[in-house]
Formats: structure tokens, sequence, C-alpha cells
């Protein structure tokens, strides 16, 4: 009776530790997903330039329909969720292809205009995100682009004009402007190229 209680007694001691050291293992996953949002939140927070990267929101937009309900925009809204957030759960700044050609961009710019006339004090525009995605070169050349193309061009002269004002709020030199338009690329087309009425109008 003794001898079965010891080997009973040396089992369960075997399982116990063999369980204990297998929990790292287990929960590192997790730790590591926790670990990967704290500091995409930071980053956001501090507003470094680049796309939103968040591991669970890139998780959360595998399961995002094709198209977004008015319903969900509003919950987002209610809920305040950050335009960074929105961003990534649309996957806008995954896989290939230009942005403006992505269906759910157009969404989110509805989105970042909704919640910034509900929360005017944030001091955030559609804009000033964009620029601190991309920048106002890149952005730029991206709204230059969608106005060429029937499909985007809409929503392309629509954001320029917004870029405009933006450039002009911040005090950017009409120089600067020029270059940005792509307009020294111009040549001796310059009289012909579109964006020639952008910049006379800053």
């Amino acid at each position: 009776m003794h001898a079965l209680l010891l080997v009973v007694t040396t089992f369960l001691a075997c399982v116990s530790a063999s369980l204990t050291s297998d929990l790292p293992t287990v929960f590192q996953p997790i730790a590591d997903e926790v670990n990967a949002f704290t500091s995409s939140r930071l980053l956001r927070s501090h507003e470094e330039r680049g796309i939103p990267v968040s591991t669970i929101g890139n998780i959360k937009s595998k399961f995002m329909p094709s198209t977004i309900s008015e319903k969900t925009l509003r919950g987002w809204l209610n809920g305040r969720e950050t335009a960074d957030d929105v961003f990534v759960w649309l996957s806008l700044g995954r896989g290939k292809g230009e942005l403006f050609n992505k269906r759910k961009f157009g969404t989110w710019v509805k989105y970042v205009d909704d919640l910034t006339k509900q929360h005017p004090e944030s001091g955030m525009s559609t804009l000033s995100k964009l620029t601190s995605y991309y920048g106002d070169e890149r952005l730029s050349q991206m709204i230059i682009t969608a106005q060429k193309n029937p499909k985007t061009q809409d929503l392309a002269a629509d954001l320029q004009a917004r870029q405009l004002q933006y450039w002009l709020d911040n005090k950017k030199a009409p120089a600067k402007v020029f270059k940005l338009l792509e307009l020294n690329k111009a040549g001796g087309n310059l009289v012909d190229n579109p964006q020639v009425s952008a910049w006379l109008s800053y």
C-alpha cells in the first residue's frame, strides 16, 4: 500500500511539473498579441508617420463583411472608434493596389468626416490623418493618379480641394505646392496640365 501511494505521489508531482513548464509556451502567443497591440497604440498616440498597424486589428479585419452597414458605422461613431483603428479594420493599409481603388476607402472617408463633426475638439481631419499616413508628397501623387481614373476622379478632386486648404492652413509656400502638384515635371506642357488651375487657386 505504501509503495502504491509513493508511485501515485511521484506521478502527480511529474504531471504538475510538466503543466507548469508548459504554461509559458501556451500563453506566449497571447502575450505577443498584447505587446504588438500596445506598441501600435503607443505609436499612434504619438502621431508617428506611417500606415497604422495593429495585430489584433488585422485579425478583426478578416471577419469584416465586404460592405459596411450604416448601423455598423453608427456603432463605431457612438463608441468613438479611432480613424486609425477603422483604417486597419477595413484593410486599407494591406495588400496591393492603390488606396483609391479600394471600395472601403470611401467608407473610411465618410466615417472620419462624421467623427470629426461629432468631435470637432479633436482637431483631426481626414486630410490630417491621410497626411500622417503617407506624407504630403506621396499623398499628392496618389490623388493626382486617382484623378485620371473615371471611377475615382470625383473622390480625388474632393480630397485635393481639402489638401489645398490643409496646405493653406499650414502656410505651405506656393513654390512647394508647385512641386507637390508635380508641375515642375510638366515641361512644355505646363499650360495644358490640369493641376495648373489647382495651383493658381492656391
